[in-house]
């Protein structure tokens, strides 16, 4: 592996950092071949809480050393970069050394502080881009762990800075620009005036469970073969697989999705009247389900898209993740209403102050994705009961228990 960037120092940005560190350091000499033991982790968290090891300016100066000092920087290649504007929280960097430190055991004569020592040489943190185009670093994949929201802004600061470094782009962010109403790959094409190559990873990926090591499979989409490969070989891992396909637009379109169905879900599920309690009704679940997947491949395929995408670990695979966990934000957001209509059964409430009532320092990504989803479908004169049920209901100007039964008969196709 050679020099690795990743744009954003949020969860998922260190999730990335895990796995890359995890395959930068595995065959090195300090560990026992044997795996799946979590010694070095105990001993790790033993260590932390007895002393403050300040890992984020021991990196910091690690780095300041290396960008002044580029040839010991070519010859050391296989280096992380994590770039965040803003200083990263000390317990994301534990976290992150943590997530390492999990299925290795160390040798004999060998200490834990020498296993700290070798994740600092291999990571590096930056708050600009001027020292990496000074030092005239080139890298070979950079990943895009910022939110879809922040594109914008951050590419139109940053594009020159970013076309001087990297040549191949990763974008773990999934949907489509708002205001452009064009994907993240479409959109950073157009940016970038088709000079990087691009590819998209979305998959079943919770951050804090790739931070934990547990059995994990993504997708990547790209044009380019060869970035295909090189992303996999860069990413892969016996925790950690990857499927690959070119079709850019089907996988694009299931990232938009899959947030809309989880509300849909979280409305739906959260419904209770003197004869039904959807919360308890599996038949029903099923049959919502069976609805979003058929209605979403009619998408993909009149958009020019690929409808096999939908088996892939990107399509079925990300819609149960996003749908089946309760904590979900999208998920959540659909429960968030159904209880405010089911607590106010006798008076109408305006839609707007309950929508900005629950989404109050909380970004629920299915809100911004159906009105996107919504210009999609009238561009294409795209006729979707389902999408069109969750649309209606949520953007009416008051909830009651009258339209929200509504959404039910009309989510579930009760009605024809």
């Amino acid at each position: 592996m050679k020099n690795v960037l990743i744009l954003g120092g949020g969860s998922w940005g260190c999730g990335i950092a895990s796995i890359l560190l995890h395959n930068l350091i595995k065959d090195n000499d300090i560990f026992k071949n044997n795996e799946s033991n979590n010694n070095l982790q105990k001993q790790l968290i033993e260590l932390f809480n007895t002393k403050n090891h300040d890992l984020y300016n021991k990196i910091s100066h690690q780095t300041t050393h290396y960008l002044n000092n580029i040839d010991k920087l070519k010859k050391d290649s296989g280096k992380i970069f994590i770039y965040s504007r803003s200083k990263i929280k000390e317990d994301k960097i534990t976290e992150l050394f943590l997530s390492v430190a999990k299925t290795f055991l160390l040798k004999p004569q060998y200490n834990i502080n020498q296993f700290i020592e070798l994740l600092v040489q291999k990571i590096c943190i930056i708050n600009d881009f001027e020292c990496c185009i000074k030092s005239k670093i080139i890298f070979d994949i950079t990943f895009v762990a910022i939110p879809l929201k922040s594109f914008e802004v951050f590419f139109v600061e940053n594009k020159k800075s970013i076309s001087l470094i990297s040549h191949n782009l990763v974008v773990c962010s999934k949907g489509y620009v708002k205001s452009k109403l064009q994907n993240s790959f479409d959109y950073l094409q157009e940016t970038f005036n088709n000079n990087l190559q691009i590819a998209i990873l979305s998959g079943p990926n919770f951050a804090k469970e790739v931070l934990d090591k547990t059995p994990t499979i993504t997708t990547v989409a790209s044009n380019s073969n060869n970035l295909l490969q090189d992303v996999k070989g860069v990413i892969q891992n016996d925790y950690f697989k990857v499927q690959t396909t070119q079709d850019i637009l089907g996988i694009s379109m299931l990232g938009l999705c899959k947030n809309i169905i989880a509300i849909g879900y979280g409305l739906l599920i959260g419904y209770k009247d003197s004869n039904l309690d959807l919360f308890k009704s599996t038949n029903s679940k099923s049959m919502y389900f069976s609805f979003a997947i058929q209605e979403t491949i009619k998408i993909i395929d009149i958009i020019g898209g690929d409808v096999l995408s939908m088996y892939l670990s990107a399509g079925v695979g990300d819609i149960f993740l996003t749908c089946t966990d309760l904590k979900s934000r999208n998920v959540s957001f659909g429960l968030n209403i159904a209880n405010e209509i089911l607590n106010n059964s006798n008076t109408k409430i305006k839609s707007q102050e309950i929508i900005n009532k629950i989404t109050t320092n909380n970004t629920v990504e299915g809100i911004d994705g159906i009105l996107v989803l919504h210009k999609i479908l009238e561009k294409y004169n795209i006729q979707s009961f389902l999408y069109e049920a969750i649309f209606n209901f949520l953007f009416t100007d008051y909830y009651s228990p009258d339209n929200y039964r509504k959404f039910v008969c009309d989510v579930l196709d009760l009605t024809n």
